[in-house]
């Protein structure tokens, strides 16, 4: 069935895409705007597409604490970490 849909799978780098998709049980095939010059198809699977604004809204702000929550590990972890010096002799 072909309908409106949210596209959250790129959230993070490009956006949400608001596009009409051809809906299946769960997931949806489309057309990626100015990516699929070939005419390729692109699939959102569970998460990755959602049938409200709302919905999408906040699985982007879920994403979005997820991505601060790993990079805040990252930075962590490098705060902690002591550097080696490595002699090699020949």
């Amino acid at each position: 069935m072909k309908m409106k849909v949210w596209i959250t799978k790129y959230a993070l780098s490009e956006g949400i895409f608001v596009i009409d998709g051809e809906v299946q049980e769960d997931f949806v095939s489309y057309r990626r705007p100015k990516h699929d010059r070939l005419g390729m198809q692109s699939f959102a699977h569970g998460k990755e597409w959602h049938k409200n604004e709302a919905d999408a809204l906040a699985h982007v702000e879920e994403m979005k604490k997820k991505k601060i929550q790993s990079l805040q590990k990252q930075i962590d972890k490098l705060e902690k970490m002591k550097i080696k010096i490595l002699t090699y002799a020949e």
